[in-house]
């Protein structure tokens, strides 16, 4: 059993998990995006300059409330989003050609979890994670 625990290497089994869940955090910043319409610092979107531009917006999608972005028409920025993961952090993206323009307008701060989102990404889905892989390694189950 002593072995067993010992071969439990957490600071390069947690990249491996959250590269593994590489689309729930895509999903948890676009949930921030689409229905709060908040970057990752909790900051709301510069709202819409044309009034019917955002009546449009509104019909489609009124989460955000009149006249706060979602930066969702097509769909073609969300499916362009991805994760790059590093031992110690990961970065979020889109391959979408309208990003850069995106990123001037609401800053690269549209990308990235809040702190709400972050905490439930680590309690819920890092934190499974961690317990299946000590249990795979060691035996150990958690209650």
């Amino acid at each position: 059993m002593l072995l067993r625990v010992q071969s439990i290497n957490l600071p390069v089994q947690v990249p491996i998990i959250i590269d593994n869940t590489k689309q729930s955090i895509i999903e948890l910043n676009q949930r921030q995006l689409y229905n709060d319409s908040e970057d990752s610092n909790n900051e709301a979107l510069r709202l819409y300059g044309s009034l019917s531009y955002a009546l449009e917006k509104n019909k489609l999608n009124p989460l955000p409330g009149f006249g706060r972005p979602d930066l969702y028409l097509t769909g073609a920025f969300f499916r362009g989003f991805n994760v790059r993961v590093t031992n110690t952090s990961f970065f979020i993206d889109s391959s979408d050609g309208k990003t850069s323009n995106l990123v001037k307008k609401y800053t690269e701060d549209i990308f990235g979890l809040t702190p709400d989102s972050k905490k439930e990404y680590a309690k819920t889905i890092v934190w499974e994670g961690i317990k299946s892989y000590i249990k795979d390694r060691s035996g150990l189950v958690f209650q």
